[in-house]
């Protein structure tokens, strides 16, 4: 079984933390939440999107490992009918923005460490051969979208527009990668893959905005440097720099300068 060592869910900011942690069992995951754009909730939590994690953290940690899935694209399926059936009961309007997110999965298989991912969220095994599973697709598409936004915050009519064009498109999967929702017509589009755990020594899933001091900060030369900082010194110190980067840092190719941090690291 994997063994956790450290997790953290960090806010970027004063708003709620829209991003989930846990582990279980066999499984290991974080959930991403994307900024909700609704100014009310209509589902039974402070937002829709806050609704949406809780309920998809809560349905990892109930499941049954009798009956587990056996592959992380099976588990994100049942989660989405899951999520689809509840939005359905509580008669969700079509009219309105669906909450999405991303979600990445470990699954120890015994021999096999299976990674899933839909969305915007990276997976990292560290060993003999280090393995990363993660898209740039999210963080491109968001740095056109500031290029073309002018300077314009999210309050921005134009802007807001435009986010709701691109959720959209990531709901349906236009272009093979996707987010995970509840909508009647989404696409669900996720990657896996499996590493043979006698190559791997730890592994760490984390969202995007933890992903930042790698990707986009340039904190660490590459993941293996952040797992052993990790491993000396936590996941609180990381997300420790990452906020001071970003308190003497515009937002760069981002419209939020700051984003929830969450990650999860394990030993295997």
């Amino acid at each position: 079984m994997l063994r956790v060592i450290d997790e953290i869910a960090d806010p970027g900011g004063p708003q709620l933390n829209e991003d989930r942690v846990g582990s279980g069992g066999k499984l290991a995951w974080v959930i991403d939440g994307a900024t909700s754009l609704e100014t009310s909730s209509f589902l039974p939590d402070e937002s829709d999107v806050q609704w949406l994690v809780g309920f998809v953290d809560r349905r990892l940690r109930a499941m049954d490992y009798t009956e587990l899935p056996s592959r992380g694209d099976l588990i994100l399926q049942l989660l989405r009918k899951r999520v689809t059936e509840e939005l359905v009961s509580f008669g969700f309007p079509e009219g309105r923005i669906y909450p999405v997110c991303s979600v990445g999965i470990c699954l120890d298989q015994g021999e096999f460490l299976e990674l899933t991912r839909v969305g915007n969220v990276t997976c990292v095994v560290t060993g003999d051969r280090p393995v990363e599973l993660s898209t740039s697709y999210f963080s491109q598409r968001e740095a056109s979208a500031v290029r073309r936004s002018a300077g314009r915050g999210l309050s921005s009519p134009a802007v807001r527009a435009d986010i709701l064009e691109r959720r959209m498109e990531y709901i349906l999967g236009v272009e093979g990668e996707s987010v995970f929702s509840g909508h009647s017509q989404a696409g669900l589009y996720s990657h896996s893959i499996q590493i043979d755990r006698r190559d791997a020594e730890h592994v760490l899933v984390c969202s995007d905005g933890f992903a930042r001091a790698v990707v986009d900060y340039g904190l660490y030369r590459g993941w293996r440097d952040l797992v052993a900082d990790a491993v000396e010194g936590g996941l609180r110190a990381i997300v420790a720099k990452i906020r001071r980067f970003e308190r003497i840092n515009s937002g760069g190719n981002h419209f939020k300068r700051a984003d929830d941090a969450s990650a999860l690291l394990a030993v295997v």
